[in-house]
């Protein structure tokens, strides 16, 4: 999943952009089109100049605006964080059947495992309706960290898995 995340600190105020994952763009240091999601391997995955990539990607395909900041999460880490906060709870909208969730449509009380596999679920969908799952359950999970006051933790919750978060943002940042 690619998302393009611009806060207004002066408004309070986040927005937050995806990308759909086989949009056709120029990749950057490719000479090519290619999906957008190739950007990362192309610059060389984790350990050489993906998130790089895709950041020139990216910027290049949104008329140059200027991306510089990049936060990775392993999807085990989603979950672990989503544990970390106690759950979720959601209104799910569509039945979820995954080899590792069932999950109903109905209101729930989400752990890790059922929120991924919810924001991963395709089958009898297309990815604007994948991107739209995955940009509700971001605004429920942060309204869930405001409304049980677990905001205050974010920086425990970095520390505990800043091993397996891929970013160049400084703990103050964050």
């Amino acid at each position: 999943t690619i998302m393009v995340l611009n806060i207004d600190f002066e408004n309070n105020k986040a927005n937050i952009l995806s990308i759909p994952r086989d949009s056709l763009v120029r990749i950057h240091g490719y000479g090519g089109k290619a999906r957008v999601n190739k950007a990362f391997s192309q610059g060389g995955g984790y350990n050489k100049n993906g998130f790089e990539y895709v950041m020139k990607t990216v910027s290049k395909m949104m008329g140059d605006i200027p991306i510089d900041k990049y936060v990775c999460v392993d999807m085990e880490v989603f979950k672990e964080i989503v544990d970390g906060m106690g759950g979720v709870d959601y209104y799910v909208d569509v039945e979820v059947n995954t080899s590792d969730a069932h999950i109903d449509i109905g209101q729930k009380h989400l752990w890790g495992y059922q929120v991924l596999a919810y924001c991963r679920q395709r089958k009898g969908s297309s990815d604007i309706a994948r991107i739209d799952r995955q940009q509700r359950m971001l605004k429920a999970l942060f309204e869930e960290l405001k409304k049980t006051k677990n905001i205050v933790l974010i920086p425990t919750f970095y520390q505990l898995v800043e091993d397996k978060i891929y970013t160049n943002l400084s703990f103050t940042q964050i």
